[in-house]
């Protein structure tokens, strides 16, 4: 695939994130193309950083479970996690890292 057709493509799944687009999301992805270390070139946001910022619980949910990154910094260092509003989305990319943290043999915190 071409450069370009690439960027094209990625483009899109970004676009689509960004709107909510659940179906076209799960197709996109089942295509096999999508690239989830994808950064936009301007501001570095990946497809979870435009469905946390625009609190897209259905498509958070559907990029973690592919393996997109929700610690992956942008370009102003900003996380997915930094740029959610809703309660609810916070907490799925919240127990995403402490899953993610805990697979990686990192001890739990216990509360005395």
């Amino acid at each position: 695939m071409a450069e370009s057709e690439n960027s094209r493509i990625q483009m899109d799944f970004l676009e689509v994130c960004s709107f909510g687009d659940l179906e076209q999301a799960k197709a996109m992805l089942e295509n096999g193309k999508i690239d989830i270390s994808f950064q936009h070139h301007g501001n570095g946001w990946t497809a979870l950083h435009w469905a946390a910022r625009r609190n897209h619980q259905e498509i958070v949910g559907l990029l973690l479970r592919a393996g997109f990154d929700p610690k992956s910094p942008a370009k102003n260092g900003k996380t997915p996690l930094d740029l959610v509003t809703s309660e609810a989305v916070k907490e799925i990319l919240k127990q995403s890292i402490n899953i993610k943290r805990n697979q990686k043999g990192s001890s739990s915190v216990v509360s005395r």
